[in-house]
Formats: structure tokens, sequence, C-alpha cells
């Protein structure tokens, strides 16, 4: 493929990110890390569309497909110059699944900020109120076991990947949160497939344990049969 020809970095803003993405290998490959640099910054933002689509199809209703995308952009502008210098791969493929990794964690990081402000919605509907809106076991009026259960889980969650360090938080995020399977998600943090699983394999065990010990969720007595498995 014949390299583009441009004067300044804002001509590479008109190259689609194919061309961008072989230039930037081939800027790479010489030693011209600023080239490489500006072109994944041109790719970026050239990805837009793309980076919206993958947005809609792994968030939910809650989320803004276009500020997750701008928020991958202004994470790959900040990490351009680290890329071209770090990066390993040798063909475009490998390029733009760079960026889409940007992107799977902030996913995953608005995955967890919209899980916090659910969680704390909820507590906040347990404890506040006039006392007419509550029954006469203090429990908010329509407020289900269910409901309780769902917010302990989440804080047992917490708990437990507390104990791990941040990488292997960033693995639970990923598939035990935002639900990515284990390829995309060694393909997001750099691990081995077999580490995803060993980490979640950890993280369910200690999960049902912590579970188990709990005395507050309603239900759990020593009679549930629960055995621990968050496998399923």
């Amino acid at each position: 493929m014949a390299q583009p020809n441009f004067r300044s970095e804002e001509d590479l803003y008109a190259f689609t990110p194919e061309v961008l993405a072989q230039l930037f290998l081939t800027a790479r490959k010489k030693g011209d890390f600023q080239t490489a640099a500006s072109s994944a910054k041109a790719m970026a933002w050239q990805m837009r569309g793309q980076l919206i689509r993958h947005a809609k199809n792994h968030t939910g209703a809650d989320a803004d497909p276009e500020l997750i995308a701008d928020q991958t952009i202004s994470r790959a502008l900040q990490a351009a110059m680290k890329m071209a210098q770090t990066f390993k791969g040798d063909a475009p493929g490998q390029v733009f699944e760079y960026m889409m990794t940007i992107q799977r964690r902030v996913i995953a990081d608005h995955m967890r900020r919209v899980k916090g402000r659910e969680n704390i919605a909820k507590i906040g509907s347990l404890q506040a109120g006039p006392e007419d809106q509550h029954g006469p076991d203090g429990r908010e009026i329509g407020v289900t076991d269910d409901d309780l259960i769902a917010v302990h889980i989440d804080e047992l969650t917490d708990q437990v990947m507390s104990g791990f360090r941040a990488s292997h938080r960033q693995i639970i995020q990923m598939r035990h949160i935002v639900g990515y399977s284990s390829k995309e998600t060694a393909e997001a943090t750099g691990a081995t497939v077999s580490n995803v699983d060993k980490v979640m394999e950890r993280f369910r065990t200690a999960l049902g344990a912590a579970y188990l010990e709990a005395d507050s969720i309603p239900g759990n007595d020593s009679d549930t049969g629960h055995n621990g498995d968050y496998s399923k």
C-alpha cells in the first residue's frame, strides 16, 4: 500500500482508519513515533462511528453511546505516544483491536458507576422518607426481599473485589459486571484466557464464602443450600 502524502497532522484526518492504521505501523517501524502517535490520534477520531455502534451494543438504555465513544477517543489521544512507543502488533487489525480495548475499559468504568449509583439510590430509599411510607418492620413500602438481596450482593461484590489487586479487579469488572467473554477480557487487560478464568474462579469462591457468612441478607440462613458456585 502506497503511503499517503501529508504536510501536517491536520491532513491525516482526511484519511480512512485503514490507511491511518497502516501509516501508524509504517511510521512506528521506522522509529518515527511522532507520526505514529499523530496517526493514532486521527484514527481514533475517524473510528468514532464504529465506537458509537460498539457502545450501543454493549451498554444499557441508561448509557450515552456518543459520550462513551468520546471518552474512548479522549483516552486514545492521551495514550497515543505510549501506544506509538510500546505497540507490539504488526497488522492493521491489531491497531483497531487496541482502540476497542480502550473502549471496553471505558464501558467497564461506566457500568461500575451505574451500579454504584443504583446501590446508593436503593440504600437511600431504605433509609430515608417519612414514617408513613414504611411498614411495621421499618422497611419502605414496595421494597421486597429481592431488592434487599440485590443491594447486599452488590455490597458483598465490592467488598470481595477490594481484596484483589488492581489488575485482577479490572478482570472481574469486565467478566462479572460488564459481561465480556474470557477472550474479550483477556484482550482488553493483556492477561491470558487461562489467567482470566483462574481469577474469576477465585472471585466466585470468595464471593460465595462471603455470601454464606453474611447474616444480614434476607433468607440467608444455614439451610439455604447455597454452595458458593457463582459460575452459572
